[in-house]
């Protein structure tokens, strides 16, 4: 019964790293939100459609195309954009991410670029727009202290303190970029009147709103455009513009599973917990089940949720298996000094680690501490978990009827409880010799049997001789016969 629940569990675990290449392989092709053509001459660019209210799922979109786009080395980023505005929160964290892109940056206003999709396009190097299309508009009006999309109105004081602080980002974003700062204050703040070369564009009191004539109005001397470099037809005509050769364009769009991969990465904490309380149930029953299989889904789901949210890479899974291999070698078939053990312990707290870090090709190999500040809380918080967990399964749930149903029901109704309980009769107060060193769990010989058996002390040596004193679950628990 204990071989066959072994050779169940690895046959598993084979299973396992056969669905995880599995993945990797699907996940790594183009149906993952990049549509690519051709490759030939000219300048690459990556298109990132902005087509809707900017949230978090937009953001890891977002977040993922300029990664790609990075890896590939392309010459040029437009982001597509059509939208009505967001979250002030994922808005800044779009800037800062297109601010890691060394290429060309550009927006293409396809319509309208709205409250925070104005804040974004200040974001990029170059701005164009399409005939009949808006941008401005950008004060915080509804939502939470940092925010812009539903909700409350922000009280005046409250307001005062955002309206300043976007202001001052703006303005150091809009220099940063190129652009005339005093035209994005104007679209922020109604107090802030807007004039050049004598000419009122918005008078104080009003919002500043520009169509895509009046932002590409030239002022100065020398001339320079108000914001917009240009009036495009369409995104066929701004490749003719910035030279783009159409073959070497790669189109990201929104993926469905981006909105559950934002959940994913809220919850990175408690998936990590369930699954290590899952693996470890596991291997305290015998067979392959429902532990098994919990364990195994939280922690893939974990790791690829935060892979499409434009995190770690699919590589980290790999590492973690390859570390809980090592550990159920170290258990199972090296018994020795814990070297592969610690290594496999060592080698998943990685894994886990890893498998958040907002990670970009341009950062280098290692990542700095702010990398890891979130993905270090994470996995210490289910580290916390899985000790408070650990102090009350040892304490409590072996007596209790709860963890017989448990242990029933995770072999799939192979043994039932009448049959465990005769087990358990048959062998209670037997002796045996240790087959193994038992750290605490281990085989043990009683009975002319091969038995996996719990140490009821720390550990007791290979080849001495032991007696069944209790059980925990089917484990029975030996002590050492002095």
């Amino acid at each position: 019964m204990r071989e066959s629940g072994k050779i169940a569990k690895f046959q598993a675990m084979r299973l396992m790293v056969i669905v995880i290449v599995f993945l990797v392989q699907m996940i790594s092709t183009d149906w993952m939100g990049g549509i690519a053509y051709g490759e030939s001459g000219g300048k690459s660019a990556y298109i990132i459609q902005i087509k809707t209210q900017i949230d978090n799922p937009l953001f890891y979109m977002v977040r993922r195309g300029i990664k790609e786009a990075m890896e590939a080395k392309a010459d040029i980023l437009i982001l597509d954009m059509k939208t009505p505005g967001g979250g002030l929160d994922e808005t800044l964290k779009i800037i800062d991410s297109l601010e890691r892109f060394q290429g060309l940056t550009v927006t293409y206003v396809n319509n309208e670029a709205i409250s925070a999709g104005a804040f974004i396009s200040y974001g990029t190097k170059k701005i164009y727009m399409s005939p009949r299309s808006v941008i401005g508009a950008s004060a915080p009006i509804m939502g939470g202290p940092v925010g812009m999309s539903s909700g409350g109105e922000i009280p005046d004081t409250l307001k005062q303190k955002v309206v300043s602080m976007i202001r001052a980002q703006m303005r150091a974003c809009a220099e940063r970029n190129n652009h005339n700062p005093d035209v994005i204050e104007a679209m922020i703040d109604p107090e802030q009147e807007l004039i050049v070369d004598g000419v009122m564009i918005s008078a104080k009191g009003e919002l500043l709103t520009l169509t895509n004539e009046e932002a590409s109005r030239c002022y100065g001397n020398p001339s320079v455009p108000l914001l917009s470099s240009g009036t495009i037809d369409s995104l066929e005509e701004l490749y003719k513009e910035l030279n783009v050769d159409k073959n070497r364009v790669v189109t990201i769009t929104p993926l469905g599973v981006e909105k559950i991969a934002s959940w994913i990465s809220n919850w990175s904490a408690i998936l990590i917990l369930v699954g290590m309380v899952a693996l470890f149930l596991e291997f305290k029953t015998p067979g392959f089940g429902i532990f098994g299989i919990v364990g195994i889904s939280a922690l893939a789901i974990y790791f690829i949720g935060n892979h499409i949210a434009g995190l770690g890479g699919l590589e980290w899974l790999i590492f973690f298996v390859i570390g809980v291999g090592l550990v159920v070698a170290e258990l199972f078939f090296i018994p020795g000094f814990g070297i592969l053990g610690a290594g496999g312990l060592l080698l998943m707290f990685a894994s886990l680690v890893m498998g958040m870090v907002d990670f970009y090709p341009s950062d280098g190999f290692l990542p700095d501490l702010n990398m890891l500040k979130k993905p270090l809380a994470n996995v210490f918080l289910a580290i916390f978990g899985m000790i408070v967990f650990l102090i009350l399964f040892a304490r409590f749930l072996p007596k209790t009827s709860i963890y017989a149903k448990m242990i029933s029901s995770s072999v799939s109704g192979a043994i039932e409880s009448k049959t465990i309980e005769k087990i358990q009769q048959e062998l209670l107060g037997k002796k045996g010799i240790s087959l193994s060193i038992l750290r605490p769990s281990g085989k043990a010989l009683i009975e002319g049997k091969a038995v996996d058996v719990i140490a009821q002390s720390d550990m007791i040596e290979k080849g001495k001789k032991v007696q069944v004193v209790s059980y925990s679950g089917v484990n029975p628990v030996v002590e050492e016969v002095k």
